[in-house]
């Protein structure tokens, strides 16, 4: 058996797990669908008001950084392998590593 450390115990639990959520959403004029779990969707909510979007307009700026990335990969437009889906939940996944890092230093 592992022992338990005291990070450990800060570890949240996974009840309320909960499967796909799809919702349309608007990158400038262009209306799109994506399909997070309801924790990443209220996670994204948190961060666009905190940061001072709409969820729409962060996604646009997720879009925005998504897009730069794959130009600058020489990748064209629809022929990538990491979908914007993807990108939302690695854009969540930085925004509150950099918190917790940013929390540590302190």
């Amino acid at each position: 058996m592992p022992k338990r450390n005291r990070a450990a115990s800060r570890l949240p639990s996974l009840s309320g797990i909960s499967g796909l959520v799809c919702r349309n959403i608007f990158i400038g004029n262009h209306r799109t669908s994506i399909k997070l779990e309801a924790s990443m969707w209220d996670m994204l909510e948190e961060i666009a008001e905190s940061e001072g979007y709409g969820v729409d307009g962060l996604c646009f700026m997720i879009w925005k950084g998504y897009d730069e990335e794959r130009r600058a990969r020489g990748i064209l437009e629809g022929s990538w392998d990491v979908t914007f889906t993807s990108a939302v939940r690695v854009f969540i996944a930085k925004y509150y590593r950099a918190a917790a890092v940013a929390g540590q230093s302190t």
